[in-house]
């Protein structure tokens, strides 16, 4: 009994994880926006797997057996992952809600250390954990639009706060959490990644004054160089594919244009519409986009506590002042900018990359949890036990209609359409030459087709990212050959073990050209490029020392270690 009471705010908090989590323990798979894409997307990495790439880049069973890269462009954390736990479950719906159920946790613990960090206290560190875990906005991401990416960001930045918070005001001992928070935002989502790293650059500027202690420096260099080595295997290739070829992600408006993303602002009521049940937010955007689905409220258990912030401005510490001001200030001004009031006309296009302002709700609904902790901390020095449990149940109770409004599907079969959003969301990916095309890649035989010359072409041989043939009869002094592969980099193409120069088809697929009237065997195989295997082991090996440099510290840090230490000096 003196154990579970001294962990008794620990227990309270894997109960309250285990409410939120409710829906994923139900038989079926939650109808959302998302959920068959990361399903795929999961699936498609463990196919690579198999297929025998190593961090596989092509998944080769979507678009129409000619191949889809998700891993190229989207962060791939979560299919790496998804592809562990597939080794222990038996399906991927099953993987994707064990996902989730492990990022609610991982959310849920990392604030209440977050706080438990700032405030010392426990009771307000478990409140604050509640109160993030059942914002409106995190539980639309997760039971609506099952947006992992952001899902993912809400578990990694209380993880990448503590350790900047304990960075600028503690002993800095903890600074490695930096990097574990950067990397797991910068390896789930890119828009999520650029919002953070913009709010944490504002946090690392209102303390810049610190920076002249050079240990603080030295930490924070230490961790942003780890963070850029570690992540490089995914950035590496990503850049070297944005410059090898135009793909329709990045083609300009494709994403969203400065129209369609001035329409996805929020009206002032939608961030107080407190109903939870699907389809009852207010319209908002294009026709179909399912926003109306979304609930946008920021949660009445952070507003609740923020009317408390007139009342307290005399008991904010000194030492806390900057940090409270910041959370709160930077939250209120990413809501603001989530509305109709805020000014994005005016704003350059460049902004249209965030694809909607709501998405702001996401640093906000963070930045503003905190805050509200910290006001709660400041007007009552001690909570009663009493009063948390009614402020916790009252938090779960608040969000409960949530969980019985969401709709199931029985069934979900991955395979069910090679060629279709389902699996290649809206072929963002695409080259934009094949995105063009799509007519072509629904009804092209997979197999290699002579552009240009007379040739033949025996011994078809295709499997997965693999393939050979035989050229016989070429009686062309240069003959052009369309390979069944949409043009990705890191295929490799050899004829009699000479490597052949590729480039890409009007059609967005490989193209290989044979000159001279060369015969005989080629191999297709998919390797990677040099860039994609060295900026693997540049990113493997770093890792592996930032564990070694964490232990080291961990150390470094025991008090045994210390003493051994001083008398070795001595």
């Amino acid at each position: 009994m003196k154990k579970i009471k001294e962990h008794i705010e620990i227990i309270v908090l894997l109960i309250a994880i285990l409410f939120v989590c409710i829906p994923l323990f139900k038989d079926g798979f939650i109808d959302t926006h998302d959920g068959h894409f990361h399903i795929s997307r999961i699936f498609g990495t463990t196919s690579g797997i198999l297929d025998g790439q190593f961090l596989p880049e092509v998944v080769i069973e979507w678009g129409n057996g000619f191949g889809f890269s998700w891993n190229l462009f989207y962060p791939p954390l979560v299919t790496y992952v998804g592809a562990l736990l597939k080794l222990i479950l038996p399906t991927y719906v099953e993987v994707l809600k064990l996902i989730l159920v492990i990022l609610t946790a991982i959310s849920g613990i990392g604030m209440y250390k977050l706080m438990y960090e700032i405030t010392e206290k426990k009771k307000i560190s478990l409140l604050v954990a509640v109160i993030y875990l059942t914002v409106p906005y995190r539980l639309t991401d997760v039971f609506v639009r099952l947006a992992i990416g952001e899902v993912m960001t809400f578990a990694f930045m209380p993880i990448l706060f503590q350790g900047l918070y304990n960075l600028f005001n503690k002993d800095g001992k903890k600074s490695h959490l930096i990097v574990i928070g950067a990397v797991g935002i910068v390896l789930s989502h890119n828009i999520s990644t650029l919002l953070i790293a913009g709010i944490s650059v504002i946090y690392v500027l209102i303390h810049i004054t610190k920076l002249k202690d050079k240990n603080i420096l030295l930490k924070l260099i230490i961790s942003a160089v780890f963070i850029i080595l570690i992540v490089l295997f995914f950035y590496g290739p990503l850049l070297e594919s944005k410059l090898s070829a135009n793909y329709s992600a990045f083609d300009e408006g494709f994403m969203m244009t400065k129209e369609g993303f001035e329409k996805q602002v929020l009206h002032i009521n939608q961030l107080f519409d407190n109903n939870f049940r699907p389809g009852r937010s207010y319209e908002l955007g294009q026709d179909g986009d399912g926003t109306n689905e979304m609930n946008f409220a920021i949660g009445l258990q952070i507003i609740i506590p923020l009317l408390l912030v007139p009342f307290i401005f005399k008991k904010i510490k000194k030492e806390t002042r900057k940090d409270y001001f910041y959370f709160l200030i930077l939250g209120l001004i990413c809501t603001f900018a989530t509305t109709v009031l805020f000014p994005w006309k005016y704003m350059p296009d460049l902004f249209t990359i965030l694809q909607a302002p709501w998405r702001l709700l996401m640093p906000a609904t963070f930045l503003l949890s905190i805050a509200a902790g910290m006001t709660i901390d400041y007007e009552f020095e001690k909570i009663e036990t009493k009063y948390l449990i009614v402020a916790i149940v009252a938090c779960l109770i608040y969000v409960a209609p949530y969980f019985f409004n969401l709709t199931y599907v029985e069934t979900f079969a991955i395979c069910n359409a090679r060629f279709s959003t389902l699996n290649c969301s809206n072929f963002e990916y695409f080259p934009t030459n094949a995105r063009k095309n799509m007519d072509y890649i629904e009804k092209r035989e997979d197999k290699a087709i002579i552009l240009e010359g007379n040739a033949t072409i025996e011994n078809e041989n295709k499997k997965g990212t693999n393939m050979t043939f035989d050229i016989t009869e070429n009686s062309s002094e240069n003959l052009k050959i369309e390979l069944p592969y949409i043009y990705y980099i890191g295929y490799n193409v050899k004829l009699n073990d000479e490597e052949i120069t590729i480039t890409e088809t009007e059609n967005g697929f490989l193209e290989i050209n044979i000159p001279e009237q060369k015969t005989g065997t080629i191999k297709v195989e998919y390797t990677g490029t040099t860039v994609m295997n060295v900026t693997k082991i540049i990113s493997i090996f770093s890792t592996l020392i930032f564990i070694i440099y964490c232990f080291r510290n961990r150390l470094k840090n025991r008090s045994f270690y210390s003493k051994i230490k001083n008398e070795v000096n001595k």
